[in-house]
């Protein structure tokens, strides 16, 4: 097996701070397919599946930047606001105007 890190060790492979991963580490795990700990409280990870996972990511993303931004979907122009919505600017407009000349 290879060598464990502990919880400050996978902090620095997630590139964030220890306060910040020691909270957010079990949503990386369910959402950014980062390594589960082998083993319950005190928390430790596989060294080498630390290192996989910050390979795998930092390729993914040098790939996205490679690829530039997508081509914009210009065809469908956004929505005018609802009714509703253009009433309550209106009334608080109206409001507004109604302070300042008081």
């Amino acid at each position: 097996m290879s060598p464990a890190a502990d919880m400050r060790a996978a902090a620095v492979a997630a590139g964030r701070k220890y306060e910040t991963f020691r909270k957010i580490w079990p949503s990386l795990v369910k959402r950014e397919g980062f390594p589960a700990p082998f083993s319950s409280r005190p928390y430790h990870w596989d060294a080498e599946r630390l290192a996989a996972w910050r390979a795998t990511r930092s390729d993914a993303r040098r790939a996205a930047l490679v690829a530039g931004p997508a081509e914009a979907n210009d065809n469908h122009h956004d929505a005018p606001p609802s009714l509703p919505k253009r009433g309550r600017v209106a009334a608080g407009r109206a409001r507004i105007m109604q302070r300042m000349h008081r």
